[in-house]
C-alpha cells in the first residue's frame, strides 16, 4: 500500500511538508507570471494539491522499478520519460485551472500561465524527481526493516533448533546418570527411588512440552528445577544442598522456557560436583519493579579445580536465547563475593513476560 495512504497521519505529515512547495510554486507566479498573491494562489494551489496526489501514485512506479546498478540505464530512461510526463501534466492542469478561471474573473489567466511556461515544466519535473527520491527512500527503510525481521526469525530459529538439540543431547546423558543413581536405591530405600522416579518423570514431561511453548510462567520454571534438583541430590547425595528465596507473586510472572535451569546447571557443575565436600546453592526470584529477578549463588570452585567438559556453553546458549526475545542488553551477570560466586538476571515485564 502506498504509505501516504497507511494512516491519516501520513497524509497530514505530506501535506505539511507540500505546503511550503505549494506556497514557493506561488512566489513563482508572483515573481516570474507578474501576478499578486491573491491570483496566483488561485492559478497554482489547486494544480499543486492534484500533483500532490499524483506524486504519491510514483511509489508504485518505484517499487516496480527497483534501484539496480546493473539497470541504470532502464532507470533513466524510465524515470526520464516519466518525468516528462508528468511535467506536461502539471502544465496541462495549470492551463485548465486558468481556463476555467477566465469563465469567472476578468483577468487573463492564460496569459500568465504561458508566461510561466517554462517554470511550469521544470516545476514539474522537480516535484516528479522529488517523488521518486522519497518513495526510494521509503522502500529502503521497508526493505531494511523487513531484512531485519527476516534475520531475527531465522535467528530465532537458529536458536529454537539449538535448544531441541541441546536437550536432545544433555538429557541421554543426564537420563542415564540419574538411572545409575537410581539403581543403588532400589533395593535398599525403595521409596525414595520412587520419589525419585516421581521427579524424573516430571522433569521429563515439562522438558516434553518446551517443544510446543516458548514462554512459561516462573512456577512452571521452578517446579522443573525443583524437579532437577531432587535427582541430583541422588546423585550428590549430602554433598548438595539447596534453598529457594522466592517472592509473593513472582511465580505468574511469564518468561522463556528453559531460562532457571541452566543457571541451577552450572551452579551444581561448578559449585558443587567439582568439590569434595560439595556445597550449598541459593535459588532467588525476586521482584524488581515490574519486572522479574533471578539470583542464583554457589560455592566459589577451588583454584585448582578443572573446567568440566561443556563449561559456559549453557550459558551461553541462554545468553543467544534471551538477546532474542529482550536485546542484547539482558543477559546473566556474574560477581564473585566472599568465597561465592553469584549469577543474576534481570527480565523486563516484556509484552510476553508481563505477570
Amino acid at each position: 500500500m502506498n504509505p501516504l495512504l497507511r494512516s491519516p497521519g501520513n497524509l497530514l505529515l505530506a501535506a505539511l511538508v507540500w505546503s511550503p512547495l505549494a506556497a514557493g510554486m506561488a512566489g513563482l507566479g508572483v515573481g516570474v507570471g507578474g501576478l499578486s498573491w491573491g491570483p496566483a494562489l488561485l492559478l497554482l494551489v489547486p494544480p499543486m494539491v492534484a500533483g500532490f496526489f499524483l506524486a504519491s501514485s510514483t511509489f508504485y512506479v518505484c517499487r516496480s522499478e527497483p534501484l539496480r546498478l546493473r539497470r541504470i540505464g532502464r532507470l533513466v530512461l524510465i524515470h526520464g520519460a516519466g518525468g516528462l510526463f508528468f511535467a506536461l501534466l502539471f502544465f496541462i492542469l495549470v492551463f485548465l485551472t486558468g481556463t476555467l478561471l477566465d469563465l469567472f474573473f476578468t483577468q487573463s489567466w492564460k496569459q500568465a500561465v504561458f508566461r510561466l511556461t517554462l517554470v511550469l515544466l521544470l516545476a514539474g519535473l522537480f516535484i516528479y524527481l522529488i517523488s521518486i527520491l522519497f518513495h526510494y527512500l521509503v522502500l529502503a527503510v521497508e526493505e531494511a526493516g523487513r531484512s531485519e525481521r527476516e534475520a531475527m526469525e531465522e535467528r530465532l530459529a537458529a536458536s529454537r533448533a539449538e535448544l531441541r538439540a541441546l536437550r536432545d543431547t544433555v538429557h541421554p546423558h543426564f537420563l542415564f546418570n540419574s538411572l545409575t543413581a537410581l539403581e543403588a536405591f532400589i533395593l535398599s530405600d525403595p521409596p525414595r527411588a520412587r520419589l525419585a522416579c516421581l521427579d524424573l518423570a516430571d522433569f521429563l514431561r515439562y522438558t516434553l512440552r518446551l517443544g510446543r511453548q516458548e514462554w512459561v510462567a516462573a512456577a512452571d520454571e521452578r517446579e522443573h528445577a525443583q524437579a532437577y534438583l531432587n535427582i541430583e541430590k541422588i546423585r550428590l547425595g549430602e554433598r548438595l544442598t539447596f534453598a529457594w528465596a522466592v517472592d509473593a507473586g513472582v511465580e505468574s510472572f511469564r518468561l522463556p522456557a528453559l531460562t532457571l535451569l541452566p543457571l541451577i546447571e552450572n551452579a551444581i557443575k561448578h559449585g558443587v560436583a567439582g568439590r569434595l565436600d560439595g556445597g550449598a546453592i541459593t535459588i532467588s526470584l525476586h521482584c524488581r519493579g515490574s519486572g522479574l529477578c533471578i539470583e542464583v549463588s554457589n560455592p566459589e570452585p577451588p583454584a585448582d579445580a578443572a573446567t568440566p567438559p561443556g563449561g559456559g556453553h549453557g550459558l551461553r546458549t541462554l545468553t543467544d536465547r534471551l538477546a532474542l526475545h529482550y536485546g542484547r542488553e539482558i543477559r546473566p551477570r556474574i560477581v564473585r563475593s566472599s568465597g561465592r560466586v553469584i549469577v543474576s538476571l534481570d527480565l523486563p515485564a516484556s509484552p510476553e513476560g508481563k505477570k
